[in-house]
């Protein structure tokens, strides 16, 4: 959020949850930038051997020089990008921002009176060994259509999923007819 934005908080509307995506959204970027760094002190490496093609030794130390530079920028812009999701819950609105560095800035924001359905996703054992996974709305855009929308890696998706769907227009208005 930028310095000049309005406050979330307001007389109407209050912020009961703010977090980042799970550290598991890390994993393949950093495999991926431990296998470029890896190809490029392999071809320094071989580059010490090659005694008898001088201008091939070159390509390659030129090679294996890129292939580190390479890995360097995608681990660092893939973590200060991969900080900047952020997922805030109000008592009227779900917002998922997802910012990368230097690339776009993306707002995603369902109001909670559009929000047919909550359903929590995971995919796989770790998702459970780690606790993370995705969070589903569906909503209506026509009279027999609807969208589904995910937020990906969040954090507990069992208690988030719980607290949306504690604050949805149909569950308040069911307590109310229930007594509670």
């Amino acid at each position: 959020m930028l310095p000049h934005d309005p406050p979330l908080t307001t007389a109407t509307e209050h912020v009961l949850l703010v977090t980042n995506a799970h550290w598991v959204r890390y994993v393949p970027s950093t495999i991926i930038s431990m296998f470029l760094l890896l190809m490029g002190i392999f071809f320094l490496s071989l580059t010490s051997t090659i005694v008898l093609l001088p201008g091939a030794a070159t390509t390659i130390y030129i090679l294996g020089a890129a292939l580190i530079l390479l890995a360097y920028h995608k681990f660092f812009h893939m973590y200060f990008s991969e900080r900047m999701r952020t997922i805030i819950i109000t008592d009227k609105r779900v917002i998922y921002l997802h910012t990368r560095l230097y690339m776009a800035a993306h707002e995603h924001e369902i109001p909670l009176r559009r929000i047919h359905d909550v359903s929590v996703e995971r995919i796989g054992f770790i998702t459970y060994l780690l606790n993370c996974g995705f969070i589903c709305f569906e909503a209506p855009i026509g009279p027999e259509e609807s969208v589904k929308r995910c937020i990906p890696f969040v954090p507990h998706p069992d208690r988030v999923g719980e607290l949306i769907v504690g604050l949805l227009p149909a569950a308040t208005d069911r307590a109310i007819m229930s007594g509670e």
